[in-house]
């Protein structure tokens, strides 16, 4: 930054403006008059030396060159006398008559290359600049000065009065605006506290003591042992949300980066969720989370909650899956307070069609799996058939043809079944992306194959639902834009079909599952009631007070085209 030479002036500036604009004028040199440089700017160097503590005297033309005898001699005497020019613009200003004009040109002529600084208090540039600030570009047009903007942002003003005043500050010291800008921002925010402290004596201490007895009483202390997780993933974040399900809110109060293995956290109480993600070497996610019911109080026992995430192998060995601790929960439409004994681990997502038609010609090819007992090729054996005899438009005929393919399959299957273990009826082939439809057999084996198990209809309802008790994975509130619950479509409108299992990837459970209600349903082991055969989160057939979180439907005899049900395994977790 160039300085210039320092020549001592009697006014900082010269403010100059219409008749009209005296009100603004005179907030304006107040404001300048007043202003106390920050203390850490003082001192520094700025363009035109070093910077003062104060703006010191500003010239106002019609207040201080009144009683002179002859204005124009007074007004050039003062305008020589002055550091900068200050043009106050406005319709006024630019009008014909005004004097403004005349004040910039014998600025001009008496202090050659002094810097003008023109400042917009009313009306829309370029018209309401004084012509002597236009200058004209080669294709004829008028180009305005760069200017500090006093205007409301709501009345089109490019900074508003605060910044536009900074702004024009920044430009008679010879400092950066952003730098004076933050400096002045920290500064205010030093001043509030320091005027919310100065409050004397008693007054001050019982408000404080109102206050932390308040803030103690409607928080929590939540400590978080991270350990095994800083040594596996990088970029570890913590997230904390507050949740209010009757109106689907969730309101962000903790969002930080996280280097140690401890963390101290005061969270509000209430209906809490906290989450820790990272970036794993093995790419797969895992998703950590603690669903919290926080309750107000001075007792310390309930103040303090120690959490812990699982052990490191545990960790690593759970690639894709969310993790479920022992926790206590609402359950079912009755709002009955359970808790389950042990944490468990099950699947974020369910696999794909692309991801589980290898998975499925595996298990047959290793004998653990009838090809007729799979959905998926099944449905690629139907398919293929219909087309190398050139049928493929007999798939218009929907559930007549799948009934015979049903009687089909039943009077040739080596294995005897039930509804929901053989491929029966015309299966029409998802999206590759979507989630691979299983039947209950099927599903059993490909969970099994991995070493897991199918998560029984309590387990899926807390993966789900949380411990809060709300309707659907969100809250309490259906919401057409978070699940694939389309109901009974338009007339005109296509038919509803599965969707992708990222489509609805933003809105996870309170235990980080997603694609949970809706699209396609999920199998569980039935653990509270006696049908043989069921399943959660309904599908896109349902209607939306179908696809809650808590509702189990079964499958029967006459139920053989339901074929949008995939799989969610499960594994239980050290305790």
């Amino acid at each position: 930054m160039s300085m210039v030479p320092q020549v001592e002036f009697a006014y900082r500036a010269f403010l100059s403006y219409r008749a009209a604009d005296a009100r603004q004028a005179a907030w304006l040199h107040r404001k300048l008059e007043e202003y106390r440089v920050p203390r850490a700017l003082v001192g520094s160097v700025g363009v035109y030396g070093r910077v003062p503590a104060r703006l010191g005297r500003v010239f106002r033309d019609r207040d201080e060159a009144r009683p002179a005898e002859r204005i124009e001699s007074a007004l050039a005497e003062a305008l020589a006398r002055s550091e900068h020019l200050i043009v106050l613009c406005s319709p006024h200003a630019a009008a014909p008559g005004s004097w403004v004009p005349r004040e910039i040109a014998l600025f001009r002529e008496r202090r050659p290359g002094g810097a003008i600084h023109a400042v917009i208090g009313s009306g829309a540039p370029p018209e309401c600049f004084p012509s002597a600030l236009l200058t004209t570009t080669e294709d004829g047009q008028s180009a305005a000065p760069l200017a500090a903007d006093l205007r409301p942002l709501k009345d089109g003003g490019a900074d508003g009065e605060q910044r536009g005043l900074i702004r024009l500050i920044a430009g008679l010291l010879g400092v950066g605006f952003d730098d004076l800008w933050q400096r002045e921002q920290r500064r205010k925010r030093i001043r509030r506290v320091t005027t919310a402290l100065g409050v004397a004596g008693i007054a001050v201490a019982v408000g404080a003591a109102i206050w932390l007895a308040n803030f103690y009483r409607t928080h929590a202390l939540v400590h978080l042992s991270l350990g095994p997780m800083m040594e596996l993933a990088s970029g570890v974040r913590i997230t904390g949300t507050v949740e209010t399900p009757g109106e689907n809110r969730s309101d962000t109060v903790v969002d930080e980066a996280v280097s140690s293995r401890e963390r101290t956290l005061w969270l509000p109480a209430g209906d809490v969720i906290l989450r820790v993600t990272g970036t794993y070497g093995d790419g797969g996610e895992r998703a950590l989370s603690w669903h919290l019911k926080l309750a107000p109080g001075y007792g310390l026992d309930e103040k303090r909650v120690r959490l812990t995430v699982p052990a490191k192998e545990e960790i690593a060995g759970h690639g894709g899956m969310a993790y479920v601790p022992a926790v206590a929960w609402t359950h079912g439409r009755e709002s009955e307070v359970i808790r389950n004994a042990k944490p468990f681990w099950i699947d974020i997502r369910p696999p794909t069609v692309r991801e589980y038609l290898p998975v499925a010609r595996g298990l047959v090819e290793r004998g653990l799996l009838g090809r007729e007992n799979s959905l998926l090729l099944t449905a690629r054996q139907q398919s293929n058939a219909l087309e190398a005899t050139g049928m493929g438009q007999l798939r218009s005929l929907g559930k007549d043809l799948g009934a015979i393919f049903g009687v089909l399959a039943q009077g040739t299957s080596r294995q005897v079944s039930a509804p929901g273990d053989v491929a029966v009826g015309l299966v029409r082939l998802p999206c590759d992306d979507c989630p691979a439809p299983m039947l209950r057999h099927e599903a059993d084996v490909y969970c099994k194959s991995r070493g897991m198990r199918l998560p029984t209809a309590l387990e899926w309802e807390l993966a789900v639902r949380g411990v809060d008790g709300r309707v659907y994975p969100w809250g309490d509130r259906f919401d057409a834009s978070r699940a694939n619950v389309p109901g009974l479509p338009a007339k005109g409108d296509p038919p509803a079909g599965l969707k992708p299992v990222d489509a609805y990837r933003a809105y996870r459970s309170p235990f980080g599952l997603y694609d949970t209600v809706g699209n396609a349903g999920d199998w569980v082991v039935n653990d509270v009631s006696s049908y043989e055969r069921v399943y959660m989160g309904a599908t896109y057939r349902f209607n939306p007070e179908d696809a809650t979180a808590f509702r189990m439907l079964p499958v029967t005899d006459s139920d053989y085209v339901v074929h949008e049900i995939t799989a969610r395994c499960v594994s239980a977790g050290a305790p």
